[in-house]
């Protein structure tokens, strides 16, 4: 990983920091959270709870292949070979 130094503007400037990254470590969460909800699923545990704010079956099985996707997404990347000119 590579640290970049900011030169500060003003020296009564307060200072704010924001670390963005990406990285293929994610996927382990999202596959838990993915094993997670397949199982409250299955038993359709807690759904009544959304059901009354509104939310739709649909709209789980939405969020369960976008999740799905993305951690394919993943997969494919953390599976890819760099190859140097």
């Amino acid at each position: 990983h590579a640290i970049i130094g900011v030169p500060l503007v003003h020296e009564d400037m307060p200072i704010a920091v924001t670390n963005a990254m990406n990285t293929t470590a994610i996927k382990g969460v999202l596959q838990r959270t993915r094993a997670q909800f397949a199982k409250l699923w299955k038993r359709k545990a807690f759904l009544h709870w959304y059901y009354d704010e509104g939310m739709e079956e649909a709209q789980f099985l939405r969020a369960d292949r976008n999740l799905r996707e993305l951690i394919t997404e993943y997969q494919d990347k953390q599976d890819a070979v760099f190859e140097e000119e």
